[in-house]
């Protein structure tokens, strides 16, 4: 555990480092803990070391953790349905992969009912991935828009993902999701997160406009 506290620190020393030479706060680039593979004292040990933003892919392990769990930021990462929309809500301050108009639709809904709103981030399939399934670079714009108009949710970013491929692939997905990024906030009031999975080159995705980066066990190995 003592390494990974460790590595921890390099993340954010390197955060620090490329966010002076992009002319960045970097107290304005948060880390995001993804739990899953961890358990909950290694948890409570990151929180220690200085991670507030928690999230969670599996309801079973949040149930199992959440008593024992340090004051935190709690996120869910995880797959949404129509089941198990309503712990979600009711547990889970920031939904961070939302990928369909119909789940945007069901949230607004359960929320009006409730009384409350919850932050959301829209996933970007920049890559067309079948299996990391969320809205294509060109459908982002009106499904912004329709997300704007419903009352029980307030979108707040554009979360992504790019798995490891060629370097010169990577880059240029990391272009693309931040000339994305940098349209729907000329176009849209209250967009503040770029999230992205944690990669070597943090220089690149910092320039690119990202604030939010998740690390997880493999980033922390």
């Amino acid at each position: 555990m003592e390494f990974q506290v460790a590595r921890l620190q390099e993340i954010v020393n390197k955060i620090q480092y490329f966010s002076k030479l992009h002319f960045k706060n970097a107290v304005d680039i948060g880390i995001l803990l993804e739990t899953e593979g961890l358990d909950i004292t290694d948890i409570n040990k990151l929180i220690g070391a200085g991670v507030r933003k928690i999230g969670f892919s599996k309801l079973e392990q949040f149930s199992e953790y959440e008593h024992l769990l340090l004051p935190c930021e709690k996120y869910y990462l995880g797959d949404l349905d129509g089941q198990n929309l309503s712990p979600i809500l009711a547990n889970f301050s920031v939904i961070e992969s939302l990928v369909t108009i119909e789940q945007a639709r069901q949230i607004s809904d359960l929320n009006a009912r409730a009384g409350r709103v919850t932050k959301v981030l829209m996933r970007l399939n920049v890559l067309s991935e079948i299996k990391k399934f969320g809205f294509l670079p060109a459908e982002m714009n009106e499904a912004t828009y329709e997300i704007a108009l419903m009352s029980g949710l307030r979108m707040i970013g554009v979360n992504s993902y790019v798995p490891p491929v060629a370097d010169k692939m990577e880059k240029t997905a990391w272009r693309k999701i931040g000339t994305v990024y940098k349209i729907l906030t000329q176009r849209f009031r209250g967009l503040e997160v770029l999230s992205l999975n944690y990669a070597d080159n943090l220089r690149d995705l910092i320039g690119e406009g990202v604030n939010e980066v998740r690390i997880g066990v493999k980033s922390l190995a």
